[in-house]
């Protein structure tokens, strides 16, 4: 069992990840579900908490109405961690807030808290004592994981709606089928343990928490202080490094090099299709022939800095847990796009090498944009499988039904 550490506030965080990382790599179904955030609605890029905890609420009933069940919440579609730091900024938004005087702070504590406040009022005080909330960190992300156990009675949405849960899905339940469920439930708990401890009642917070609040996950910055180098890329195929900018009349792309994602991830985009992945540290600091690493010399420019073979358009400094976007055009013009994660695209030991082809070879006018990991629910339903590479161009810009995911990831790639 993962051991817990107490915060000052209430919150209990998860340390020594193993096994919650094997729950969370299983697969969503009748007892699982994640969710990237309480703030954001799939699909869409502005924040609307009362209609995601809505949907969050929805998944807690159906699962006290079946047999029980785990909610991740900061775990996107894939099962891949996303954070949940996104969502402390708008605790201080909803209907709790703007008609009940509530205040939250940016805090485990007052995460926690929007949950049970939101349960209590919608669910009621014994679906609200049959939670438990806890969370985990993974790098600089935190997720939440929701435990929640099954109810002899039934909970209803509001006093009116009945969910339960079937599969990966929450149906609603109607007419005899509420009846039929109630004395369904009866039949299964006619053993029921009255030894199970109810939790004090939750009450609303009169002020805010006082928490250290938490910070953004581990992106790219535009922060100078956090840069530890400058990679220079030139047009005649050199590279550089330094500490400085540089004002190089030859310079074809310049990428700051942050202090988080120096042993991370280093993507080299090409016209054709092609990105080459490389560590940083192992290019800049790589191991000499006695074994020992040595940096290279700063200033100085080096032959073979990418392949020449096509037109480098885009060097990314980033994070394993980030996102690559990708556009094209097939042979017919019709245009797509797409995201995988990063371990769609092989970690070589080689900055000059094309690299691994993400889209098909007939494809035209491709570009690229950079998903941070928390930007992933954003875009969600444009995420293919790391073998949809090659063989596969994405979705088709003139699919109707995923217009917003495309006009969200259009902003993002204009940030």
């Amino acid at each position: 069992m993962a051991p817990i550490v107490k915060r000052k506030d209430d919150a209990e965080i998860v340390e020594g990840l193993a096994e919650q990382r094997e729950k969370v790599g299983g697969a969503e179904g009748l007892c699982v579900e994640w969710k990237s955030s309480i703030a954001f609605v799939a699909g869409e890029i502005e924040a609307n908490i009362d209609r995601q905890l809505s949907i969050i609420l929805k998944i807690i009933a159906s699962f006290q109405n079946a047999k029980g069940g785990n909610l991740y919440i900061g775990v996107n579609d894939n099962g891949a961690i996303s954070g949940i730091n996104q969502d402390f900024q708008y605790l201080n938004t909803g209907t709790d807030v703007t008609e009940h005087g509530m205040k939250y702070s940016a805090s485990l504590d007052s995460y926690q808290l929007k949950i049970h406040n939101a349960v209590k009022t919608r669910l009621g005080a014994m679906s609200n004592s049959n939670i438990d909330i806890k969370f985990a960190k993974e790098g600089d992300l935190y997720y939440c994981i929701v435990s929640v156990q099954p109810m002899r009675c039934p909970v209803f949405l509001d006093q009116t709606v009945l969910f339960q849960r079937a599969g990966n899905m929450c149906q609603r339940l109607r007419g005899e089928e509420i009846t039929n469920f109630i004395l369904d439930r009866e039949h299964q708990f006619a053993q029921y343990h009255s030894s199970v401890q109810v939790q004090p009642e939750i009450k609303y917070v009169e002020k805010e928490q006082e928490a250290q609040p938490i910070q953004e996950p581990v992106a790219i910055k535009t922060n100078s202080s956090d840069v530890k180098f400058y990679m220079q890329f030139y047009d005649n195929g050199q590279w550089s490094y330094s500490k400085k900018q540089s004002s190089a009349s030859d310079l074809k792309i310049e990428v700051p090099i942050y202090k988080e994602t120096l042993k991370e991830v280093l993507l080299l985009c090409y016209d054709n299709g092609c990105v080459n992945r490389i560590r940083p540290y192992d290019f800049l600091n790589p191991k000499r022939t006695n074994g020992r690493r040595g940096w290279k010399d700063e200033d100085r420019r080096y032959e073979n800095g990418f392949s020449l073979a096509a037109n480098l358009l885009n060097v990314y400094s980033c994070v394993a847990g980030d996102y690559i976007a990708v556009y094209s055009t097939d042979k017919n013009g019709d245009k797509y796009a797409k995201v995988h994660t990063l371990s769609a695209v092989a970690e070589h030991t080689s900055i000059q090498l094309k690299g691994n082809q993400v889209v098909p070879t007939d494809s035209t006018e491709v570009s690229y944009a950079l998903i941070k990991a928390h930007q992933y629910h954003f875009v969600s339903a444009l995420c293919l499988k790391d073998y949809q590479t090659t063989t596969n161009s994405g979705f088709r810009r003139k699919n109707i039904q995923l217009r917003a995911f495309f006009e969200n990831l259009d902003k993002l790639a204009r940030q």
